[in-house]
């Protein structure tokens, strides 16, 4: 960093016609020149998008509390099965559902679905894991069913009713 010499101690300028003299001195003085950096004004910080960077880790890590988003979905149509919207999503069908599939490897959504028994719900394309082998669960009134992606092939799971 390159520093410049001053080689006078006072400045003057015309304020109005008149003549103002200020010394080297003033100017350090100044409260504005003399502030705390993180205290009366914010310290630089090259990466300001940090909060919005996704970390990976490597190790072994230890969180003391996790919580994680809930996302309504929609009731009927068409309703992406989206994690970026949140890892826990809930919907109440009022019609037909078509879930489409929108995880990428490594992501997991649990989904709480309600009305699955009184409408036809339509899923993506699943390997599910059951007792009955690769076969989609029959719903009830109220369930619960957890989705992951490994590579390319989305895996579901049933995991049960709940009241």
């Amino acid at each position: 960093m390159a520093y410049g010499k001053i080689k006078a101690d006072t400045i003057t300028w015309d304020n109005s016609g008149t003549d103002t003299d200020v010394t080297i001195s003033d100017i350090l003085d100044n409260a504005a020149l003399t502030a705390e950096i993180g205290v009366t004004v914010q310290g630089y910080d090259a990466d300001t998008t940090k909060n919005d960077v996704a970390n990976t880790f490597t190790a072994e890590q230890t969180f003391g509390e996790l919580k994680e988003t809930v996302y309504t979905l929609g009731t009927t149509g068409s309703i992406a099965l989206d994690p970026a919207n949140g890892s826990i999503q809930v919907s109440v069908l009022t019609g037909d559902p078509t879930f489409t599939d929108s995880l990428e490897a490594g992501q997991t959504i649990v989904l709480h679905l309600e009305g699955g028994a009184s409408n036809t719900v339509t899923w993506p394309t699943i390997t599910w894991t059951t007792s009955d082998g690769n076969t989609a669960p029959t719903l009830t009134a109220k369930d619960v069913l957890v989705f992951w992606k490994i590579s390319t092939t989305l895996y579901g799971a049933y995991v049960g009713s709940y009241v």
